[in-house]
């Protein structure tokens, strides 16, 4: 088993960590998160093809909204 190793009890400056997010977030404007249920195998094959086509499945989920609500920029 390895070593115990003591942790730094430094105290979190809260504010600090928000504007530290706040700029790494920054650049997606207003956001809200949405957390989905895939069945295992659906998953598996919406992975692949995003890995093919070489998107996230962040932004191939956000075109497929896009396009069926009309709001689909690259037309």
């Amino acid at each position: 088993m390895a070593p115990r190793i003591e942790l730094k009890k430094e105290p979190i400056d809260v504010a600090e960590t928000e504007k530290a997010v706040s700029k790494i977030h920054s650049t997606q404007g207003n956001t809200v998160r949405v957390s989905l249920d895939f069945p295992e195998s659906l998953y598996t094959t919406v992975k692949k093809k995003v890995a093919e086509e070489r998107k996230t499945l962040r932004e191939y989920l956000l075109s497929l909204v896009a396009k069926d609500m009309g709001l689909d920029k690259s037309k």
